[in-house]
């Protein structure tokens, strides 16, 4: 986000046990929830319109509220679309396909997810691909189609180690040993190890990596900044 006076909401969230991004903090998501409204309400401008509505509905889905959330991002994503930033079409598009996610509505998730790797593969958008499929990835898991999704995220996890991102790469990592585990990270075990069958030079071995540094409902270990990306 590019006003200083708004927080990067990144920094804001964790993970809970079905790797949905929550509020950390919520008063302080609560504090810049209300100083992106009030800046949106001072501003005819189509470009700060789309980043605020974004930032709102982001904000917004970290909260719970993802009625109110979805509604805020399908205005910057009409917004976006409207005026040709077709990079933040996509990611407003991903963030919708996440609030489906948050309310469990996992069909209309998957078409919002489809139809930001649309977008992203009609036009070069660099560096939003792995974000489509990553979360597209997760709503697959969730659907119960395992294979599906362990293809979708070692696509997205190769794409972040061709780009080197740390980050992101943990954050696939995760994802796939999510799906691999079977199992909620509300467990009594709290840890994922890696599969010993695996050779420990495989390409897929990582994805069995040690997870045992949190104490609590929330997996605050990665990070899925995608409001960084300019469009």
């Amino acid at each position: 986000m590019s006003d200083p006076a708004l927080p990067d909401l990144a920094d804001l969230g964790v993970f809970d046990e079905r790797l949905r991004q929550v509020a950390a903090d919520p008063a302080r998501v609560e504090q810049a929830l209300a100083r992106a409204s009030t800046a949106l309400a001072a501003t005819n401008d189509a470009a700060d319109r789309v980043r605020l509505l974004a930032y709102i509905g982001n904000a917004e889905r970290m909260l719970g509220r993802s009625e109110d959330a979805i509604a805020h991002l399908r205005e910057s994503a009409t917004t976006a679309r409207k005026h040709g930033h077709q990079r933040a079409h996509a990611i407003a598009l991903i963030r919708i396909g996440e609030a489906y996610r948050r309310s469990d509505r996992l069909v209309e998730s998957e078409e919002q997810l489809r139809a930001a790797l649309t977008i992203v593969a009609d036009v070069p958008l660099d560096g939003l691909r792995d974000f489509a499929l990553q979360h597209l990835g997760k709503c697959l898991v969730e659907t119960g189609r395992s294979d599906e999704a362990v293809s979708v995220l070692e696509e997205a996890l190769a794409i972040r180690e061709e780009k080197g991102a740390a980050d992101l790469i943990a954050s696939t990592e995760l994802a796939l040993a999510w799906r691999a585990d079977g199992r909620s990270y509300l467990s009594k075990s709290r840890s994922i190890r890696r599969d010993e069958t695996q050779s420990p030079t495989s390409p897929s071995a990582s994805r069995y990596a040690t997870l045992t540094s949190w104490n609590g409902p929330t997996v605050p270990v990665v990070s899925e900044r995608m409001s960084s990306i300019p469009w």
